[in-house]
């Protein structure tokens, strides 16, 4: 394994290349290690860790459009510019459609899992210091306040499914600009189109991921599929039933 940047390489590099990017205060082993483990004797896996998501992360939480291009910078630097599938979930979802929309990494089959694409305007910091405090208190074993669970999709379960692949050590300051980045990024203006097939992807439950299709579809030159799963929150198919993003990344390989 190296590491360039935040990003992280498993697997031969002569492979067919997977990109994951995880969400706000996750770690991407925490995230995928099971994917990854699944992936990487037949694929090269590639996934950062968003600054202050890992113990040696650098770099700042500026915006969507600026991580992209750092993640962009060192996938070029060694030598990769060209990716079989891309899956981001939550604001990976959002990082991955950057990646896409610049057009410097060849990409083959975008897979979006629960982003947000249209800025939330005055509202963006109250929203933000409101969920920094909440994954603090989840971390900490404290379920999420019920406005804020009803609105992910979840009951009772928040803390088994979410905290598993949450960073044990995330600061409320990281978590506050991850935020504030996810709920700032719009793509409503950009004139950038997506040129390869998309799956956009959510649990049934959660109440705004499937109000961004017409918008993706709006973007794309290609095909661009829906997949809801059944009865689930936000990440909650990542983080108790990954085998099924598994499918779909490898219907793409």
């Amino acid at each position: 394994m190296r590491a360039n940047y935040n990003l992280n390489i498993v697997g031969n590099t002569d492979m067919k290349k997977v990109l994951l990017i995880h969400g706000v205060g996750f770690n991407y082993k925490n995230c995928f290690n099971e994917i990854i483990n699944k992936l990487k004797k037949n694929y090269c896996v590639l996934s950062p860790e968003l600054p202050g998501h890992g113990s040696e992360t650098i770099g700042i939480l500026n915006s969507v459009e600026d991580v992209a291009k750092d993640i962009e910078e060192s996938l070029l630097s060694e030598g990769i510019n060209h990716i079989a599938c891309v899956y981001g979930i939550s604001l990976g979802a959002s990082i991955a459609v950057q990646i896409a929309l610049n057009g410097q990494i060849k990409i083959d089959k975008l897979i979006i899992d629960g982003g947000q694409y249209e800025s939330m305007g005055e509202m963006i910091e109250q929203f933000s210091s409101v969920m920094s405090e909440q994954f603090i208190n989840l971390k900490n074993g404290i379920h999420l306040i019920e406005a804020v669970r009803e609105g992910m999709g979840y009951g009772d379960n928040d803390i088994t499914v979410l905290t598993p692949m949450m960073y044990s050590k995330i600061e409320k300051t990281t978590l506050y600009e991850a935020f504030k980045m996810a709920y700032s990024y719009d793509i409503k203006n950009k004139k950038e189109r997506f040129t390869m097939p998309i799956c956009i992807m959510f649990g049934s439950r959660e109440t705004y991921a499937s109000k961004y299709i017409e918008l993706i579809k709006s973007k794309s030159l290609d095909s661009v599929e829906i997949l809801s799963f059944a009865n689930a929150g936000h990440a909650e198919i990542l983080g108790t039933n990954p085998d099924l993003i598994l499918n779909e990344i490898e219907k793409s390989l």
